[in-house]
């Protein structure tokens, strides 16, 4: 199964680690080359973070290893789906998060706001 690459173009907060993930260690996309961010809400300020030349240079070169990005990230993409169909290890992991804080819920509701037993 083949599905686009993904094309990591990052501004800012934790879109950088985002790119790292994609790029780096899963390999599905290619970076547009975003070398700086900004702080929240001053991306007007700043003008064009990656200029036209280099996004074209660098999808130039995904192009070339289309054909790998696109089929890993196809593998990428069914994994997650079976993760989260029913008996997948992330509805699994959902399931236990709300099992834990109903039981957390159900253990605090006999508490008082002092902290002693009401």
């Amino acid at each position: 199964m083949e599905s686009p690459a993904v094309v990591a173009w990052p501004v800012f907060a934790e879109q950088f680690y985002n790119e790292a993930l994609v790029v780096g260690v899963a390999s599905t996309g290619f970076s547009a080359g975003a070398e700086r961010g900004y702080v929240w809400g001053g991306e007007e300020l700043g003008g064009v973070v990656v200029g036209r030349e280099k996004v074209v240079g660098r999808e130039k070169v995904a192009a070339m290893a289309d054909e790998g990005l696109r089929r890993r990230a196809g593998e990428m993409g069914e994994l997650a789906r079976r993760a989260v169909e029913v008996g997948g290890s992330s509805y699994k992991a959902a399931g236990a998060l709300l099992d834990d804080v109903l039981r957390r819920r159900s253990t605090t509701r006999g508490l008082t706001r002092g902290g002693g037993v009401s």
